[in-house]
């Protein structure tokens, strides 16, 4: 079978650890990979792994660091019903989303078809998804106190791969600037 990539930021230890505590408590099969905001969601590659690694590094170089700051929870009420942490300004982790998602297509064939790109992208770090309504409901309770507002430095995304097992692991970290 076919390996997975997905473009993702990832966090801090501390905050990487806060999160996953959550994930673990409310969603353990989020556990799969890292707390991350997603830049491209999960694809199979149609060019070789080298082309797309070379497209990233190129988006990296010509993409200065920035900061993103943590907004609390939100959620999505729909067929994922998702717990996720929100982000106050979306614009400079929505235009990185663009540029990656503009340099890799036909270069790449997404593992969903459902299209969370583009206008539709939201970026968020998820708690839990395909949450039931009790779910959603139990967690709106235990976390009405919880309000993180951390503001994080980003100046690199990553590169992840899955085998069949969906055991993500990191292929390259692209520096920004």
């Amino acid at each position: 079978m076919n390996k997975q990539y997905i473009v993702i930021l990832t966090f801090p230890q501390k905050i990487e650890t806060e999160i996953k505590a959550l994930r673990d408590k409310y969603n353990k099969a989020t556990s799969q990979i890292i707390p991350h905001v997603t830049l491209k969601q999960p694809s199979y590659l149609l060019s070789d792994e080298s082309s797309i690694k070379e497209e990233l590094r190129e988006i990296a170089r010509v993409t200065n660091p920035f900061i993103i700051e943590l907004d609390g929870l939100s959620y999505f009420q729909n067929q994922k019903n998702t717990a996720y942490i929100a982000l106050k300004d979306k614009t400079s982790v929505t235009e990185l989303h663009k540029k990656i998602v503009y340099a890799l297509q036909g270069k790449v064939d997404e593992v969903k078809k459902e299209r969370f790109e583009l206008e539709n992208f939201t970026p968020h770090a998820t708690i839990g998804e395909y949450l039931s309504k009790e779910d959603i409901k139990i967690i709106k309770q235990e976390l009405s106190y919880y309000n993180p507002s951390y503001s994080i430095p980003i100046d690199s995304f990553s590169l992840y791969s899955a085998d069949s097992r969906l055991q993500w692991e990191p292929v390259e970290e692209f520096k920004l600037g």
